[in-house]
Protein backbone atom coordinates (compact mmCIF):
# COMPACT_ATOMS: atom_id res chain seq x y z
CA UNK A 1 0.00 0.00 0.00
CA UNK A 2 0.84 3.58 -1.16
CA UNK A 3 1.11 5.29 2.59
CA UNK A 4 2.76 8.47 1.81
CA UNK A 5 4.65 10.15 -1.15
CA UNK A 6 6.51 12.37 -1.58
CA UNK A 7 5.58 15.46 -3.17
CA UNK A 8 7.49 18.16 -5.28
CA UNK A 9 7.12 21.92 -5.70
CA UNK A 10 3.74 23.32 -7.05
CA UNK A 11 2.26 26.38 -8.33
CA UNK A 12 2.73 28.25 -5.47
CA UNK A 13 6.22 30.66 -5.78
CA UNK A 14 8.59 30.63 -3.20
CA UNK A 15 7.72 27.20 -1.71
CA UNK A 16 10.88 25.28 -2.81
CA UNK A 17 12.31 24.61 0.54
CA UNK A 18 8.89 23.65 1.66
CA UNK A 19 9.41 20.39 -0.46
CA UNK A 20 13.00 19.40 -0.16
CA UNK A 21 16.14 20.88 1.65
CA UNK A 22 19.11 21.27 -1.06
CA UNK A 23 22.21 20.79 1.51
CA UNK A 24 24.13 21.79 -1.61
CA UNK A 25 24.71 21.86 -5.50
CA UNK A 26 21.55 22.49 -7.57
CA UNK A 27 18.52 20.69 -8.19
CA UNK A 28 15.78 21.51 -10.78
CA UNK A 29 12.49 21.42 -9.52
CA UNK A 30 10.65 21.77 -13.16
CA UNK A 31 12.65 18.93 -14.66
CA UNK A 32 13.72 17.00 -11.57
CA UNK A 33 17.53 17.39 -12.53
CA UNK A 34 20.17 17.16 -9.77
CA UNK A 35 24.10 18.32 -10.72
CA UNK A 36 26.68 16.43 -9.33
CA UNK A 37 27.23 16.23 -6.02
CA UNK A 38 24.48 17.79 -4.76
CA UNK A 39 22.80 16.84 -2.27
CA UNK A 40 18.69 17.12 -1.43
CA UNK A 41 17.05 15.95 1.68
CA UNK A 42 13.46 15.61 2.80
CA UNK A 43 13.83 16.30 6.17
CA UNK A 44 10.53 19.14 5.02
CA UNK A 45 7.46 20.41 5.81
CA UNK A 46 5.23 18.03 2.86
CA UNK A 47 8.14 15.38 2.91
CA UNK A 48 9.55 14.23 6.11
CA UNK A 49 7.92 10.99 7.56
CA UNK A 50 6.34 11.74 10.92
CA UNK A 51 7.08 8.13 12.04
CA UNK A 52 5.69 8.55 15.73
CA UNK A 53 2.06 9.94 14.79
CA UNK A 54 1.67 6.83 12.78
CA UNK A 55 2.87 4.35 15.11
CA UNK A 56 0.41 6.06 17.56
CA UNK A 57 -2.69 6.14 15.59
CA UNK A 58 -2.12 3.60 12.86
CA UNK A 59 -1.54 0.28 12.72
CA UNK A 60 1.50 0.77 11.22
CA UNK A 61 4.00 -2.27 11.44
CA UNK A 62 6.36 -2.29 8.42
CA UNK A 63 7.76 0.31 6.12
CA UNK A 64 9.37 0.48 2.53
CA UNK A 65 11.18 3.82 1.02
CA UNK A 66 10.57 2.85 -2.90
CA UNK A 67 12.56 5.43 -5.15
CA UNK A 68 12.45 6.21 -9.17
CA UNK A 69 15.33 8.07 -10.78
CA UNK A 70 17.56 7.80 -13.13
CA UNK A 71 21.75 8.41 -12.14
CA UNK A 72 23.69 6.95 -9.39
CA UNK A 73 23.02 8.46 -5.75
CA UNK A 74 24.65 7.97 -2.40
CA UNK A 75 21.00 7.42 -0.24
CA UNK A 76 20.65 7.59 3.22
CA UNK A 77 17.55 7.12 5.73
CA UNK A 78 17.68 8.82 8.90
CA UNK A 79 15.57 8.43 12.29
CA UNK A 80 15.74 12.16 13.96
CA UNK A 81 13.92 12.54 17.72
CA UNK A 82 12.15 15.64 17.67
CA UNK A 83 12.84 16.09 21.18
CA UNK A 84 16.53 16.27 21.28
CA UNK A 85 17.06 16.71 16.59
CA UNK A 86 20.57 16.06 17.49
CA UNK A 87 19.86 12.25 18.33
CA UNK A 88 20.10 10.67 14.56
CA UNK A 89 20.03 7.52 13.79
CA UNK A 90 21.05 6.09 9.62
CA UNK A 91 19.44 3.50 9.38
CA UNK A 92 20.21 3.35 5.75
CA UNK A 93 23.52 3.94 3.74
CA UNK A 94 24.52 3.73 0.55
CA UNK A 95 25.34 3.77 -3.17
CA UNK A 96 22.41 3.06 -5.30
CA UNK A 97 21.31 3.25 -8.82
CA UNK A 98 18.00 4.45 -9.68
CA UNK A 99 16.32 3.71 -13.13
CA UNK A 100 12.78 5.37 -14.66
CA UNK A 101 12.14 1.96 -15.63
CA UNK A 102 12.86 0.10 -12.41
CA UNK A 103 12.45 1.19 -8.62
CA UNK A 104 14.99 1.10 -6.19
CA UNK A 105 13.16 0.03 -2.66
CA UNK A 106 14.96 -1.08 0.92
CA UNK A 107 12.98 -2.41 3.84
CA UNK A 108 13.48 0.70 6.95
CA UNK A 109 14.48 -1.15 10.35
CA UNK A 110 13.53 1.81 12.10
CA UNK A 111 14.08 2.06 15.85
CA UNK A 112 10.32 1.41 17.81
CA UNK A 113 11.67 2.75 21.53
CA UNK A 114 12.19 6.31 19.71
CA UNK A 115 8.66 6.80 19.78
CA UNK A 116 9.40 10.95 19.56
CA UNK A 117 10.92 10.59 16.02
CA UNK A 118 10.44 11.13 12.05
CA UNK A 119 11.67 9.77 8.93
CA UNK A 120 13.53 11.70 6.27
CA UNK A 121 16.57 10.66 3.59
CA UNK A 122 18.78 12.31 1.46
CA UNK A 123 19.79 11.55 -1.82
CA UNK A 124 23.13 12.98 -3.32
CA UNK A 125 24.13 13.18 -6.82
CA UNK A 126 27.40 11.11 -7.70
CA UNK A 127 27.20 12.32 -11.11
CA UNK A 128 25.66 14.65 -13.60
CA UNK A 129 22.54 14.06 -15.67
CA UNK A 130 21.07 12.64 -12.33
CA UNK A 131 17.14 12.98 -12.02
CA UNK A 132 15.14 12.26 -9.02
CA UNK A 133 11.63 11.08 -10.13
CA UNK A 134 9.81 10.52 -7.32
CA UNK A 135 9.09 7.93 -4.35
CA UNK A 136 7.11 6.60 -1.26
CA UNK A 137 6.89 5.08 2.21
CA UNK A 138 4.52 1.99 1.58
CA UNK A 139 3.91 -0.71 3.91
CA UNK A 140 2.76 -4.30 3.57
CA UNK A 141 1.12 -5.30 6.58
CA UNK A 142 -0.74 -8.29 7.42
CA UNK A 143 -3.80 -5.87 8.59
CA UNK A 144 -5.84 -4.99 6.03
CA UNK A 145 -6.74 -1.50 5.24
CA UNK A 146 -9.78 0.16 6.37
CA UNK A 147 -12.58 1.26 3.16
CA UNK A 148 -11.99 4.87 3.56
CA UNK A 149 -14.48 6.61 1.80
CA UNK A 150 -13.83 10.46 1.67
CA UNK A 151 -16.75 13.26 1.10
CA UNK A 152 -14.75 16.56 0.62
CA UNK A 153 -17.38 20.11 0.96
CA UNK A 154 -16.49 23.59 -0.36
CA UNK A 155 -18.55 25.90 0.66
CA UNK A 156 -18.03 29.28 -1.78
CA UNK A 157 -19.48 32.52 -2.02
CA UNK A 158 -18.33 34.42 -5.33
CA UNK A 159 -14.74 32.64 -5.17
CA UNK A 160 -15.27 31.31 -8.75
CA UNK A 161 -11.19 31.55 -9.04
CA UNK A 162 -9.93 29.55 -5.88
CA UNK A 163 -12.84 27.07 -6.46
CA UNK A 164 -12.44 26.61 -10.33
CA UNK A 165 -8.21 26.41 -10.20
CA UNK A 166 -8.70 23.70 -6.68
CA UNK A 167 -11.25 21.57 -8.50
CA UNK A 168 -9.02 21.72 -11.94
CA UNK A 169 -5.60 20.55 -9.65
CA UNK A 170 -7.61 17.55 -7.97
CA UNK A 171 -9.38 16.21 -11.46
CA UNK A 172 -5.75 16.53 -12.93
CA UNK A 173 -4.02 15.32 -10.30
CA UNK A 174 -6.47 12.61 -8.54
CA UNK A 175 -9.81 11.64 -11.04
CA UNK A 176 -8.13 11.77 -14.10
CA UNK A 177 -5.05 9.60 -13.13
CA UNK A 178 -5.07 6.06 -13.23
CA UNK A 179 -2.53 5.34 -11.13
CA UNK A 180 -3.90 7.87 -8.31
CA UNK A 181 -4.29 4.76 -4.94
CA UNK A 182 -7.04 7.74 -3.87
CA UNK A 183 -8.72 8.10 -7.52
CA UNK A 184 -12.08 6.10 -6.08
CA UNK A 185 -11.90 6.86 -2.52
CA UNK A 186 -12.77 11.12 -2.85
CA UNK A 187 -16.00 12.68 -4.06
CA UNK A 188 -16.38 16.56 -3.93
CA UNK A 189 -19.36 18.69 -2.62
CA UNK A 190 -19.92 22.29 -3.64
CA UNK A 191 -22.35 24.47 -2.05
CA UNK A 192 -22.73 27.24 -3.53
CA UNK A 193 -23.96 30.31 -1.56
CA UNK A 194 -23.36 33.02 -3.99
CA UNK A 195 -25.02 31.04 -6.93
CA UNK A 196 -22.32 32.42 -9.26
CA UNK A 197 -20.43 29.25 -10.61
CA UNK A 198 -20.98 27.44 -14.03
CA UNK A 199 -21.96 24.11 -13.08
CA UNK A 200 -19.18 21.89 -15.51
CA UNK A 201 -19.37 18.72 -13.85
CA UNK A 202 -22.94 17.74 -14.21
CA UNK A 203 -21.69 14.65 -15.98
CA UNK A 204 -18.96 13.88 -13.39
CA UNK A 205 -19.54 10.71 -10.99
CA UNK A 206 -17.41 12.19 -8.15
CA UNK A 207 -18.46 15.85 -8.20
CA UNK A 208 -21.33 17.12 -6.69
CA UNK A 209 -23.13 20.59 -7.39
CA UNK A 210 -25.49 22.59 -5.01
CA UNK A 211 -26.95 25.73 -5.27
CA UNK A 212 -28.13 27.16 -2.17
CA UNK A 213 -29.31 30.14 0.31
CA UNK A 214 -26.47 32.03 1.77
CA UNK A 215 -26.31 31.56 4.95
CA UNK A 216 -22.65 31.81 5.25
CA UNK A 217 -20.39 29.17 5.75
CA UNK A 218 -22.54 27.59 8.59
CA UNK A 219 -25.53 27.44 6.54
CA UNK A 220 -23.11 26.12 3.61
CA UNK A 221 -21.40 23.60 5.37
CA UNK A 222 -24.14 21.99 7.17
CA UNK A 223 -25.71 22.02 3.63
CA UNK A 224 -22.96 20.09 2.76
CA UNK A 225 -22.94 17.27 6.03
CA UNK A 226 -27.04 16.78 5.20
CA UNK A 227 -26.11 16.11 1.48
CA UNK A 228 -23.63 13.79 2.66
CA UNK A 229 -25.70 12.25 5.21
CA UNK A 230 -28.35 11.95 2.22
CA UNK A 231 -26.02 10.41 0.12
CA UNK A 232 -26.39 7.10 -1.76
CA UNK A 233 -22.54 6.52 -0.92
CA UNK A 234 -21.82 5.72 2.44
CA UNK A 235 -18.86 7.56 3.36
CA UNK A 236 -16.73 7.22 5.84
CA UNK A 237 -15.38 10.78 6.50
CA UNK A 238 -16.07 14.27 5.84
CA UNK A 239 -13.75 17.01 4.57
CA UNK A 240 -14.69 20.72 5.19
CA UNK A 241 -12.94 22.99 3.03
CA UNK A 242 -13.34 26.88 2.56
CA UNK A 243 -13.27 28.02 -0.86
CA UNK A 244 -10.34 30.25 -0.93
CA UNK A 245 -7.58 27.65 0.20
CA UNK A 246 -4.88 26.77 -2.18
CA UNK A 247 -4.11 23.17 -1.79
CA UNK A 248 -1.49 20.19 -3.15
CA UNK A 249 -3.38 17.65 -4.11
CA UNK A 250 -0.87 15.86 -2.65
CA UNK A 251 -2.37 16.70 0.73
CA UNK A 252 -5.44 14.72 -0.03
CA UNK A 253 -3.35 11.76 -0.67
CA UNK A 254 -2.18 11.65 2.05
CA UNK A 255 -5.16 12.54 4.33
CA UNK A 256 -6.68 9.80 3.15
CA UNK A 257 -3.99 7.26 3.01
CA UNK A 258 -3.46 7.73 6.54
CA UNK A 259 -6.89 7.21 7.42
CA UNK A 260 -7.15 3.99 5.81
CA UNK A 261 -4.80 2.87 8.45
CA UNK A 262 -6.05 3.99 11.32
CA UNK A 263 -6.09 2.16 14.47
CA UNK A 264 -9.67 0.84 15.68
CA UNK A 265 -9.08 3.43 19.07
CA UNK A 266 -8.36 6.24 16.89
CA UNK A 267 -11.17 6.39 14.55
CA UNK A 268 -12.59 9.36 16.31
CA UNK A 269 -9.61 11.49 15.83
CA UNK A 270 -10.26 15.03 13.31
CA UNK A 271 -7.59 15.33 11.24
CA UNK A 272 -6.52 18.97 10.97
CA UNK A 273 -4.74 21.20 7.91
CA UNK A 274 -2.11 23.40 9.28
CA UNK A 275 -2.84 26.98 7.80
CA UNK A 276 -0.02 28.91 5.83
CA UNK A 277 -0.42 32.54 4.90
CA UNK A 278 -0.21 32.52 1.17
CA UNK A 279 1.19 35.98 0.77
CA UNK A 280 3.93 34.20 3.05
CA UNK A 281 3.64 30.92 1.82
CA UNK A 282 6.18 28.99 4.24
CA UNK A 283 4.72 30.75 7.20
CA UNK A 284 2.41 28.73 9.94
CA UNK A 285 -0.80 30.85 10.75
CA UNK A 286 -1.70 27.76 13.31
CA UNK A 287 -1.64 23.90 13.63
CA UNK A 288 -5.01 24.30 15.19
CA UNK A 289 -5.98 26.59 18.06
CA UNK A 290 -7.54 26.91 22.07
CA UNK A 291 -10.20 28.51 23.04
CA UNK A 292 -9.55 31.28 25.58
CA UNK A 293 -13.36 31.76 26.41
CA UNK A 294 -12.21 34.32 29.40
CA UNK A 295 -10.58 36.87 26.61
CA UNK A 296 -12.89 36.04 23.70
CA UNK A 297 -9.94 35.13 21.72
CA UNK A 298 -8.57 31.68 19.78
CA UNK A 299 -5.34 31.21 20.63
CA UNK A 300 -3.17 29.92 17.76
CA UNK A 301 -1.18 26.47 18.25
CA UNK A 302 2.46 26.96 16.51
CA UNK A 303 1.92 30.40 15.19
CA UNK A 304 4.24 32.07 12.75
CA UNK A 305 6.75 28.80 12.81
CA UNK A 306 9.06 29.26 9.43
CA UNK A 307 8.34 26.03 7.64
CA UNK A 308 11.40 26.03 5.07
CA UNK A 309 13.35 25.56 8.33
CA UNK A 310 14.13 21.98 9.04
CA UNK A 311 14.48 22.82 12.90
CA UNK A 312 10.86 24.69 12.58
CA UNK A 313 9.40 21.53 10.33
CA UNK A 314 10.78 19.72 13.68
CA UNK A 315 9.01 21.60 16.35
CA UNK A 316 5.54 21.50 14.17
CA UNK A 317 6.13 17.94 15.15
CA UNK A 318 5.68 18.11 18.67
CA UNK A 319 2.31 17.21 20.01
CA UNK A 320 0.02 20.03 21.77
CA UNK A 321 -3.31 19.71 22.96
CA UNK A 322 -5.51 21.74 20.59
CA UNK A 323 -9.17 22.82 21.31
CA UNK A 324 -11.14 23.22 17.20
CA UNK A 325 -9.35 23.61 14.06
CA UNK A 326 -10.30 26.11 11.36
CA UNK A 327 -12.89 24.28 8.69
CA UNK A 328 -10.33 25.75 6.30
CA UNK A 329 -9.24 22.08 5.99
CA UNK A 330 -11.05 19.61 9.09
CA UNK A 331 -11.43 16.07 8.10
CA UNK A 332 -13.69 13.83 10.75
CA UNK A 333 -15.43 11.06 10.92
CA UNK A 334 -19.12 11.32 9.76
CA UNK A 335 -20.40 9.59 12.53
CA UNK A 336 -20.00 12.84 14.40
CA UNK A 337 -22.42 14.43 12.63
CA UNK A 338 -26.10 13.41 12.93
CA UNK A 339 -30.07 14.78 12.72
CA UNK A 340 -29.31 16.48 16.35
CA UNK A 341 -26.04 17.50 15.83
CA UNK A 342 -25.37 20.01 13.09
CA UNK A 343 -23.71 23.51 13.16
CA UNK A 344 -25.17 26.16 15.00
CA UNK A 345 -26.70 29.12 12.75
CA UNK A 346 -24.24 31.60 13.07
CA UNK A 347 -23.82 32.58 9.68
CA UNK A 348 -19.47 33.18 9.45
CA UNK A 349 -17.18 33.25 12.66
CA UNK A 350 -16.96 30.73 15.54
CA UNK A 351 -19.11 28.10 13.97
CA UNK A 352 -16.22 25.69 13.33
CA UNK A 353 -14.82 26.70 16.97
CA UNK A 354 -18.21 25.74 18.86
CA UNK A 355 -18.65 22.45 16.54
CA UNK A 356 -15.22 21.04 17.60
CA UNK A 357 -15.75 21.97 21.56
CA UNK A 358 -19.77 20.58 21.65
CA UNK A 359 -17.96 17.69 20.61
CA UNK A 360 -15.18 17.62 22.47
CA UNK A 361 -12.92 16.85 19.22
CA UNK A 362 -9.58 15.19 19.42
CA UNK A 363 -7.96 17.36 16.79
CA UNK A 364 -4.13 16.17 15.31
CA UNK A 365 -2.24 17.83 13.12
CA UNK A 366 0.33 16.35 10.71
CA UNK A 367 3.46 17.76 8.50
CA UNK A 368 2.42 17.75 5.11
CA UNK A 369 -1.13 18.21 5.97
CA UNK A 370 -1.75 21.94 4.89
CA UNK A 371 -3.03 24.86 2.77
CA UNK A 372 -2.45 28.33 2.23
CA UNK A 373 -4.84 30.83 3.14
CA UNK A 374 -5.54 34.56 2.87
CA UNK A 375 -4.36 36.60 5.68
CA UNK A 376 -7.45 37.03 8.29
CA UNK A 377 -5.92 40.67 8.61
CA UNK A 378 -6.51 41.90 4.97
CA UNK A 379 -10.24 40.85 5.52
CA UNK A 380 -10.92 42.92 8.46
CA UNK A 381 -14.56 44.77 7.96
CA UNK A 382 -17.51 45.93 10.26
CA UNK A 383 -19.60 43.32 9.27
CA UNK A 384 -16.89 40.20 10.49
CA UNK A 385 -17.07 42.54 13.99
CA UNK A 386 -20.68 42.53 14.11
CA UNK A 387 -19.81 38.30 13.77
CA UNK A 388 -17.27 37.98 15.87
CA UNK A 389 -18.72 39.90 18.55
CA UNK A 390 -22.28 38.55 18.56
CA UNK A 391 -21.42 34.98 18.02
CA UNK A 392 -18.58 34.77 20.27
CA UNK A 393 -20.88 35.42 23.48
CA UNK A 394 -23.10 32.82 22.39
CA UNK A 395 -20.91 30.53 21.82
CA UNK A 396 -19.56 31.02 25.54
CA UNK A 397 -22.97 30.75 26.55
CA UNK A 398 -23.69 27.40 25.04
CA UNK A 399 -20.27 25.89 26.50
CA UNK A 400 -21.27 27.06 29.88
CA UNK A 401 -17.97 30.05 29.94
CA UNK A 402 -19.50 33.18 31.93
CA UNK A 403 -19.90 35.89 29.71
CA UNK A 404 -18.36 39.23 31.08
CA UNK A 405 -18.94 42.41 29.54
CA UNK A 406 -15.81 43.88 30.61
CA UNK A 407 -13.01 41.00 29.72
CA UNK A 408 -14.96 41.42 26.43
CA UNK A 409 -13.06 44.50 26.13
CA UNK A 410 -15.64 46.53 24.22
CA UNK A 411 -16.13 49.85 25.79
CA UNK A 412 -12.72 51.29 24.64
CA UNK A 413 -13.36 49.76 21.32
CA UNK A 414 -16.75 51.11 20.91
CA UNK A 415 -15.76 55.07 21.94
CA UNK A 416 -13.05 54.74 19.93
CA UNK A 417 -14.82 54.32 16.98
CA UNK A 418 -17.23 56.57 17.92
CA UNK A 419 -15.34 59.98 18.79
CA UNK A 420 -13.20 59.25 15.49
CA UNK A 421 -17.03 59.37 13.69
CA UNK A 422 -16.66 55.19 12.10
CA UNK A 423 -20.24 54.93 12.67
CA UNK A 424 -20.26 51.94 10.55
CA UNK A 425 -18.26 50.07 13.42
CA UNK A 426 -20.30 51.57 16.26
CA UNK A 427 -23.35 50.44 14.87
CA UNK A 428 -22.27 46.88 14.33
CA UNK A 429 -20.63 46.67 17.98
CA UNK A 430 -24.80 47.64 18.91
CA UNK A 431 -26.33 45.29 16.61
CA UNK A 432 -24.26 42.12 18.01
CA UNK A 433 -24.93 43.31 21.46
CA UNK A 434 -28.28 43.65 20.98
CA UNK A 435 -28.88 40.88 19.14
CA UNK A 436 -27.22 38.68 21.37
CA UNK A 437 -29.39 39.92 24.13
CA UNK A 438 -32.39 38.92 22.14
CA UNK A 439 -31.16 35.15 23.44
CA UNK A 440 -32.01 31.76 21.65
CA UNK A 441 -35.17 33.37 20.13
CA UNK A 442 -32.94 35.75 17.89
CA UNK A 443 -31.56 32.65 15.68
CA UNK A 444 -35.42 30.69 15.94
CA UNK A 445 -37.08 34.18 14.13
CA UNK A 446 -34.15 35.94 12.29
CA UNK A 447 -33.57 34.86 8.83
CA UNK A 448 -29.71 34.37 8.74
CA UNK A 449 -29.71 35.91 4.65
CA UNK A 450 -31.82 38.85 5.64
CA UNK A 451 -30.38 39.56 8.48
CA UNK A 452 -27.30 39.90 6.98
CA UNK A 453 -28.81 42.26 3.74
CA UNK A 454 -29.82 44.34 6.26
CA UNK A 455 -26.44 44.61 7.99
CA UNK A 456 -24.96 44.62 4.68
CA UNK A 457 -27.29 47.99 3.39
CA UNK A 458 -27.35 49.87 6.86
CA UNK A 459 -23.33 49.66 5.76
CA UNK A 460 -23.95 51.21 2.72
CA UNK A 461 -26.01 53.87 3.85
CA UNK A 462 -23.39 55.03 5.81
CA UNK A 463 -20.08 57.37 4.37
CA UNK A 464 -16.73 55.67 4.61
CA UNK A 465 -14.31 57.41 6.48
CA UNK A 466 -11.01 58.36 5.29
CA UNK A 467 -7.91 57.29 7.21
CA UNK A 468 -6.91 60.13 9.79
CA UNK A 469 -3.40 61.91 10.65
CA UNK A 470 -2.87 62.00 14.64
CA UNK A 471 -4.20 65.78 14.88
CA UNK A 472 -6.87 64.99 12.17
CA UNK A 473 -8.08 62.14 15.26
CA UNK A 474 -7.42 64.96 18.00
CA UNK A 475 -9.86 67.51 15.73
CA UNK A 476 -12.78 64.68 14.90
CA UNK A 477 -12.21 63.42 18.79
CA UNK A 478 -12.82 66.88 19.91
CA UNK A 479 -15.58 67.74 17.34
CA UNK A 480 -17.97 64.32 18.00
CA UNK A 481 -18.51 66.26 21.82
CA UNK A 482 -20.75 68.52 20.42
CA UNK A 483 -22.47 65.98 18.18
CA UNK A 484 -25.64 64.57 18.12
CA UNK A 485 -24.77 61.33 17.00
CA UNK A 486 -21.91 61.28 19.78
CA UNK A 487 -24.58 61.27 22.81
CA UNK A 488 -27.30 59.63 20.96
CA UNK A 489 -25.06 56.32 20.31
CA UNK A 490 -23.51 56.91 24.34
CA UNK A 491 -27.13 56.48 25.43
CA UNK A 492 -27.79 53.11 23.37
CA UNK A 493 -24.55 51.85 24.75
CA UNK A 494 -25.22 52.74 28.51
CA UNK A 495 -28.72 51.19 28.04
CA UNK A 496 -27.27 48.00 26.22
CA UNK A 497 -24.47 47.42 29.26
CA UNK A 498 -27.49 47.84 31.70
CA UNK A 499 -29.38 45.29 29.84
CA UNK A 500 -26.47 43.01 29.93
CA UNK A 501 -25.91 43.22 33.32
CA UNK A 502 -29.30 42.29 34.67
CA UNK A 503 -30.23 39.53 32.05
CA UNK A 504 -27.16 37.91 30.51
CA UNK A 505 -26.79 35.01 33.31
CA UNK A 506 -30.71 34.12 31.86
CA UNK A 507 -29.49 34.43 28.55
CA UNK A 508 -26.78 32.48 28.71
CA UNK A 509 -28.19 29.92 30.77
CA UNK A 510 -30.76 29.60 28.07
CA UNK A 511 -28.61 29.37 25.37
CA UNK A 512 -27.00 26.21 26.99
CA UNK A 513 -30.48 24.52 27.44
CA UNK A 514 -32.18 24.89 24.29
CA UNK A 515 -29.22 25.17 21.94
CA UNK A 516 -30.37 22.03 20.27
CA UNK A 517 -33.39 23.85 19.06
CA UNK A 518 -31.15 25.76 16.64
CA UNK A 519 -28.63 22.71 15.53
CA UNK A 520 -31.25 20.04 14.38
CA UNK A 521 -32.13 18.72 11.14
CA UNK A 522 -35.49 19.83 11.47
CA UNK A 523 -34.55 23.98 12.38
CA UNK A 524 -32.00 23.51 9.01
CA UNK A 525 -34.18 22.38 6.83
CA UNK A 526 -36.57 25.01 7.39
CA UNK A 527 -33.93 27.50 7.21
CA UNK A 528 -32.27 26.54 4.50
CA UNK A 529 -36.03 26.67 2.47
CA UNK A 530 -35.02 29.54 -0.16
CA UNK A 531 -37.95 32.29 0.00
Amino acid sequence: MNLFGISFPNKIKNTDQLYFDIQHGHFNPSDHSLTKGTILGTNTYFNIFSLHQYLKYTTLEQLILELSGNGAFHLKVIQQDIIHPENQTILYTDSCILSANHSFSIPICYQCDNKDSVLFFTLEALEDSCYFLGGFYKTESAILPSVCKLAMVICTYNREEYVYSNLKTICSDIFDRPDSPIKDDLEIFIVDNGKSLQNQWSDHPQIHYYQNKNLGGSGGFTRGMLEVLQSQTQFSHILLCDDDITLDADVLVKNIQFLKIQKKEAKHIYLAGSMLYIDRPCTQHEAGARWDGINYKPIPVKPLLELNHPEDVLKNETEVSVDYAGWGYLCFPVSEINENNLPLPLFVKWDDTEFALRNHAQCITLNGIGFWHPSYQSNYSPTLTYYDIRNSFVINACLGIPNHFKKRKLTKFFFANLVYGNLAMVKCILWAINDYLYGIRFFQTTDGQKNHQKLQNMLKAIQTIPKHTKKEKMLCSFKSLFSLNFWHYTFYWFRLVIQFVFTHNKIDQQFKQQQLQICNIHFWKELLKED
